[in-house]
């Protein structure tokens, strides 16, 4: 295998309120029926928005509670993040990356990037991308149960699409969760050229994972 190795030092009796009006259903995308950046980009403060209406969207029928009514206000809240971004940062993520060519297809490459989160727990991905488009492409984030069963989604890849997958390490929090999306999505941009708050957050369930929402709320506010 050819490995290269990157070190770094980076360093309740409230009164009831009107409940929320619904909003226009977000446009289909082709991988996850919610997409998150396309929905709220144009307009960041929609996050800060629906956490206050959280209390009230709980009381509501599944069908139409608001991705965020699971999310305490606490982790929607930047005093929260700021203290644990700047730790993160200064925990060296110690990133190797190989190639798995028993993984790859004509035009292809996978790499197996290995890594330490933001408190030196070792964390295993994936990274499909077309060997035909330069870098600054798209890049998804997806989730996985386990890397042996990490399906790799050739058809976005095959659009120049980056699609690189990751398991949760074992017992971890949301807090540790979130931190864990947000070196990932770093990562992901540092080896693609891009942003970090370019990289798309893709999951398959019409409500996104509270991980997710809460990173796409740290990214696109600009705290990390």
């Amino acid at each position: 295998m050819n490995g290269s190795v990157e070190g770094e030092t980076r360093g309740s009796n409230d009164r009831e309120s009107e409940a929320p009006k619904a909003r226009t259903s977000p446009v289909a995308i082709r991988y996850a029926p919610f997409g998150l950046r396309r929905q709220y980009s144009e307009n960041p403060g929609t996050f800060l928005a629906l956490s206050r209406s959280a209390p009230m969207a709980m009381r509501l029928e599944p069908s139409m509670r608001d991705p965020w009514s699971q999310t305490h206000p606490l982790f929607l809240g930047k005093e929260f993040w700021v203290s644990r971004l700047v730790k993160m940062r200064s925990q060296p993520r110690l990133l190797t990356q190989f190639q798995r060519k028993d993984l790859a297809r004509p035009g292809v490459e996978v790499l197996e990037l290995n890594l330490q989160s933001h408190d030196g727990t070792p964390i295993t991905a994936l990274l499909a991308r077309s060997k035909f488009h330069r870098l600054g492409r798209a890049v998804h984030l997806r989730l996985c149960g386990g890397l042996e069963t990490c399906a790799i989604d050739w058809k976005a890849v095959d659009e120049g699409i980056g699609d690189l997958v990751f398991p949760f390490p074992e017992g971890r929090c949301l807090e540790e969760r979130v931190l864990d999306v947000l070196r990932m999505a770093q990562v992901a941009a540092d080896l693609e050229a891009i942003e970090a708050r370019e990289v798309e957050l893709y999951h398959g369930s019409r409500t996104p994972p509270d991980e997710f929402v809460i990173a796409e709320l740290v990214l696109q506010q600009g705290w990390e």
